[in-house]
């Protein structure tokens, strides 16, 4: 486990070795991704702004060699709105288990029929300046891209969507 610069490691064996961020080499978490994405991305459609979205999301703290952090309990995963008018309702923030958080009652918020709107997925355990210092960026500020449908018939424009 290192705690800022990665080391250089030849020739090395791990038998049995866990710490506090995860097995064999592993560093302090340096991006929040959906969980088993190929790409750190996620795209929904769709999405009818004020309902609950009906797909769990999962999302993972990951480590500089892309590894899933084994930390419980000590940080969240929040999702937030980026763009104008945009927000997260529901339980937009979780308590880390096995460094991953399932969201299941999340409502994204924006103008119905509004494309390309811009959520954030943020941990505080991500410290960004300490990803610029260390390695020279900020990994992945990392986004939910929602394309949301217009209102189906019987759903209406309130204040709040």
């Amino acid at each position: 486990m290192y705690t800022f610069y990665r080391p250089t490691l030849i020739k090395n064996t791990f038998t049995t070795n866990t710490a506090s961020y995860g097995q064999n080499i592993a560093s302090y978490p340096v991006k929040v991704s959906v969980k088993d994405s190929p790409d750190d991305s996620i795209e929904l459609t769709n999405v009818g702004s004020g309902i609950v979205y009906a797909t769990s999301i999962t999302m993972a703290l990951y480590d500089y060699d892309n590894q899933i952090t084994s930390l419980e309990n000590t940080s969240q995963i929040v999702l937030t709105g980026n763009s104008t008018g945009s927000s997260v309702l529901g339980i937009n923030s979780k308590r880390v288990l096995g460094g991953q958080a399932t969201f299941d009652s999340v409502e994204f918020i924006s103008a119905p029929g509004a494309k390309n709107v811009i959520f954030n997925i943020v941990s505080p355990v991500v410290v960004l300046s300490k990803l610029r210092l260390a390695y020279g960026s900020d990994f992945s500020l990392n986004k939910i891209n929602v394309d949301f449908r217009y209102c189906k018939p019987g759903e209406f424009i309130s204040a709040n969507t």
